[in-house]
């Protein structure tokens, strides 16, 4: 059971890890997500019309 709840601790502290790097990335390169979000966005309205 102490395991368990260690191994749970341990991955949500990655995972926030994680979360906020990611956040981090974001907040610095805002412009750039927002290209990239964009790129997405077409590429998936091309699969759309090509399906």
């Amino acid at each position: 059971m102490l395991l368990t709840l260690f191994e749970v601790l341990i991955v949500v502290t990655i995972f926030f890890l994680y979360f906020t790097f990611v956040l981090k990335l974001i907040s610095n390169n805002r412009s750039c997500f927002i290209r990239f979000n964009l790129f997405i966005i077409r590429h998936n309205n091309r699969l759309i019309t090509i399906n």
